[in-house]
């Protein structure tokens, strides 16, 4: 299932206030949170596409979910995990929620990380008002009237049986009222990725009803003889390439995935270590790092957690020693750093390919 949306909400936002859509969209914050602040950033159009899996499947190693993008609302809104940042929950961050519950990034990427209100109040509590990178549906806080709480659920938020959509049963998440909110201690299925280029089609009261095929997707190893590189870009047939570059290690166990358009990486890359633990993951936009970039040690502890903006630092940057111990924690605003930078100032030490 290939899904194609601007990100921006379809309903009012404080967050729309100097945008070109102010005048139609633009309302001051109206709602019950005392200490609600607005945040300094604001809502403006992405070009996200969601490949998900079209018959889910359980994944036994249950992949974190990462920073950024982990599904997608049925208004085409991305939907964000229960952190601020790498073990930061929203306790602070909450409070920069508008009254539907969202909020934009430093990148102007609208998202949600709670209960999306404007869904649930108008498709009701119990309805399917999205999916996951996995390609499990999520359904709002109640179920056959009653409300649903973390205990009704397993460690990744889901449980099992027939809904209206899926009267055959499926693995789906459930809103709950406490953290972890939408999803908890990762994908339960194989999770798709993001990237560009499709459509997805909604007809009335907002539900997703149908996805048209990307065209000219190909999925290749990166060994493949009609694949050039000439000056950074890929082609294949002397067009440039669009699609995903696979690597391999030699017992043919994922190394590497990388999205691209136009010849050059866009939406997401991974990749793996040896043992098959995440080792880097990172958003691109034509060629640069845009969004978040993370790394992993290869016992699955955290190395990094940085924010780009069209390949430059923009906004918290995170990393942490083999040990667990802070490297460095400093927020990069304009040119400038102001934090512990640490002794390299945070350069990308695992993934020298990459810059």
């Amino acid at each position: 299932m290939v899904i194609e949306c601007s990100g921006t909400p379809d309903h009012k936002s404080p967050y729309y206030q100097g945008t070109e859509w102010e005048d139609e969209r633009y309302e001051a914050y109206g709602g019950t949170n005392p200490d609600y602040f607005q945040n300094p950033n604001r809502i403006d159009e992405q070009n996200f596409t969601f490949r998900l899996p079209l018959n889910p499947t359980v994944d036994e190693g249950h992949e974190l979910t990462p920073l950024g993008p982990i599904g997608v609302a049925l208004n085409g809104v991305a939907i964000f995990n229960q952190y601020a940042a790498p073990g930061d929950d929203l306790s602070e961050e909450i409070n920069t929620f508008d009254h539907y519950n969202g909020h934009p990034t430093g990148t102007s990427t609208y998202h949600y990380h709670i209960e999306l209100t404007y869904l649930t109040s108008t498709l009701g509590q119990d309805a399917l008002i999205g999916f996951l990178l996995d390609g499990f549906p999520v359904y709002g806080p109640m179920e056959d009237g009653n409300l649903i709480t973390n205990d009704d659920l397993d460690v990744y938020h889901v449980h099992s049986h027939a809904t209206s959509e899926f009267p055959e049963g499926i693995y789906h998440y459930h809103i709950t009222a406490e953290d972890p909110y939408i999803n908890g201690d990762g994908f339960y299925g194989t999770p798709g990725t993001v990237r560009n280029k499709c459509i997805i089609v909604f007809l009335t009261s907002l539900f997703l009803i149908g996805c048209k095929e990307a065209p000219n997707f190909e999925s290749i190893l990166a060994t493949d003889a009609r694949l050039e590189k000439e000056r950074g870009i890929f082609y294949i047939d002397n067009q440039p390439f669009f699609g995903e570059i696979v690597k391999l290690f030699p017992n043919e166990d994922t190394m590497e995935v990388a999205a691209y358009e136009k010849g050059r990486k866009e939406g997401q890359t991974k990749k793996y270590w040896s043992n098959g633990q995440l080792k880097f993951r990172a958003d691109f936009r034509k060629g640069l790092y845009h969004g978040h970039v993370e790394e992993w040690y290869e016992d699955g502890l955290q190395f990094t957690s940085f924010e780009y903006v069209d390949g430059h630092e923009s906004g918290t940057q995170k990393s942490w020693k083999p040990d667990g111990s802070i490297k460095a924690n400093y927020e990069v605003i304009g040119n400038r750093k102001y934090g512990l930078t640490g002794s390299k100032n945070c350069s990308n030490d695992l993934d020298e390919d990459e810059k």
